[in-house]
């Protein structure tokens, strides 16, 4: 439970900045709504450490969701993202080169502190010795205490509950450490999924050189990271282009990229199919 309540109120720090600037209190029932968030995200984050934390696997467990958790919390932070699969597949499929780039002193000190600091003293704790029973009925207790909570409120504000869950479907990829463990759950469901052999989608493919004998070679320079509103090609006040500026080239500021993320974008260049 301590676990649980150090998570919700100090590796969420997205979560709860997300929540202050979309819900208003304007009445009794959008002030209910508003207390009832914090009990539903703790009540999903006991119930998700009690069920994967158990005897001697307790302390490692726990240790992993923490990291975890303050690692993905920093970068949702710093960067404004959601932890989902795709979010996943770019860490699967970056390099190291890239991945060093995100190692700044910052992400350092903040996971260290919020994250390595809590792992020692985990393990330097003690943790109450009880029999299998003992303590399903000791979960099961504070289970059913804060679902008791949780179905007061959200019965009172079911409403509320159905506006916001309609127009913030964010919200629910922003909450440590569940966001993560889920998105590489459903990572890893898609790539087992995902044919293992290569099909040719086109047999009648071939090569059609063309009338004239002078050849002809493309070089595709792929920019990644690169924002056309950041282009001062595109009007941007800064110079951050001053040396495509000198060239001899032709700008399509109206241009965009078939997705916000490398292992989508990518090879949507290279394909016919539209972006659905």
């Amino acid at each position: 439970m301590a676990c649980a309540a150090y998570v919700l109120l100090l590796l969420n720090w997205s979560f709860w900045t997300y929540l202050s600037n979309s819900v208003s209190i304007t009445g009794l029932f959008t002030g209910l709504f508003a207390f009832s968030l914090p009990l539903i995200a703790f009540t999903l984050l006991y119930t998700f450490f009690s069920l994967l934390a158990w005897g001697r696997a307790c302390k490692p467990v726990l240790a992993i969701l923490l990291l975890t958790a303050a690692a993905a919390d920093y970068f949702m932070y710093r960067y404004g993202i959601v932890i989902d699969k795709d979010m996943v597949r770019n860490v699967v499929q970056t390099n190291p080169a890239e991945a060093w780039d995100l190692l700044t002193a910052d992400a350092i000190l903040r996971v260290g502190v919020l994250g390595l600091l809590p792992v020692v003293l985990l393990f330097k704790s003690g943790l109450r010795r009880e029999s299998f029973w003992q303590e399903s009925k000791r979960r099961l207790k504070g289970l059913g205490l804060c679902l008791l909570v949780c179905v007061l409120c959200v019965g009172a504000t079911y409403k509320e509950y159905i506006v916001f869950g309609r127009n913030h479907k964010r919200v629910a990829k922003m909450l440590n450490p569940l966001n993560s463990v889920f998105a590489a759950a459903d990572y890893a469901k898609r790539q087992f999924a995902a044919p293992k052999t290569f099909a040719r989608i086109d047999e009648n493919v071939r090569l059609a050189p063309f009338a004239d004998s002078d050849v002809m070679v493309f070089i595709l320079i792929v920019g990644e990271t690169a924002r056309a509103e950041n282009f001062s090609l595109n009007g941007y006040a800064r110079d951050t282009n001053p040396k495509l500026a000198e060239q001899d080239i032709v700008n399509f500021p109206d241009v965009t990229s078939a997705g916000t993320f490398t292992a989508f974008s990518v090879p949507a260049i290279f394909s016919p199919l539209s972006r659905k």
